[in-house]
């Protein structure tokens, strides 16, 4: 008996939903949090790190450049080790909201295919709808201090995230906050919102990095129990990155702003340590 593959595809396009602050594998999570300084100072320190959260995020869309992402999709079933698809997809991104994918190859079983076809439609379209909903910001979230950690060795702030609506693109668990940059480096966490009847609960963990001056998802993992099918995950992760120069994206906007009637073409042009970096 299989699971009906709809299931998953509403597990995996909530996943997409969430990904607003885009390894060898997905990268290992950090450890737990060390709590640190007075209740009074944490509080203090709280609002200033969720203010210069909301300025970094608000700032790194302004440096999006067009570029273009490959990645590797891979569909696990019930404690499998063994993956039953894989999936290599590139993804080409013009700003300000334009998105088109291709599907590389294909392997293992065909529902890997369509699962991970029906995420990129639905990322493709969610570039079109309004980013704010989906920062890490007060609008959607009530924010706690839970002390410092490390990802990859970079000191992050943890902070608690605690959505203010029962929504499928919003995340019950905690942030990693790198604190040289303001940034998120790593969210896990319990969708709030269970897309499906047949999903009993849905965990997530996204993995972020800098990617040639953009702050990126690099890798994301989603683990849904399945009333009685047990537990599926489906994994991404990046395996190449190529961007337009900063000189080529100023260009090409000035040749925008001089055609405002012409139409944008889209050319071929994760976190982690096997991220292949070109500038085109």
């Amino acid at each position: 008996m299989y699971l009906p593959i709809e299931v998953l595809i509403r597990c995996v396009v909530a996943l997409a939903t969430i990904s607003a602050i885009a390894p060898s594998g997905v990268s290992q999570p950090p450890g737990s949090p060390v709590q640190n300084g007075p209740a009074g100072q944490q509080a203090a320190d709280l609002n200033t790190i969720i203010n210069r959260l909301e300025k970094a995020q608000a700032e790194n869309r302004q440096h999006y450049r067009a570029y273009t992402v490959v990645r590797e999709y891979r569909l696990f079933s019930k404690g499998n080790q063994t993956h039953r698809s894989e999936v290599t997809a590139e993804v080409s991104f013009v700003p300000p909201d334009t998105k088109t994918f291709q599907i590389e190859k294909a392997t293992g079983i065909s529902r890997g295919e369509k699962i991970t076809r029906s995420l990129l439609e639905h990322e493709v379209q969610a570039m079109k709808e309004p980013k704010q909903s989906s920062f890490l910001s007060r609008e959607s979230y009530d924010f706690t201090y839970l002390g410092t950690g490390s990802v990859q060795g970079h000191l992050c702030y943890v902070l608690g995230l605690h959505p203010k609506y029962k929504r499928s693109n919003l995340v019950e668990g905690q942030a990693w906050i790198d604190q040289t940059t303001s940034l998120p480096r790593y969210t896990e966490g319990d969708l709030s919102k269970i897309p499906s009847w047949w999903l009993k609960k849905v965990h997530v963990k996204l993995f972020f990095d800098e990617l040639d001056g953009m702050w990126l998802e690099t890798g994301t993992q989603a683990v849904a129990a399945v009333r009685w099918f047990g537990e599926h995950t489906f994994t991404s992760r990046t395996i190449d990155f190529r961007a337009a120069s900063s000189d080529a994206h100023q260009r090409a906007a000035a040749a925008s702003n001089a055609r405002p009637n012409s139409k944008s073409k889209t050319t071929r042009p994760s976190g982690g340590n096997s991220i292949k970096k070109k500038q085109v």
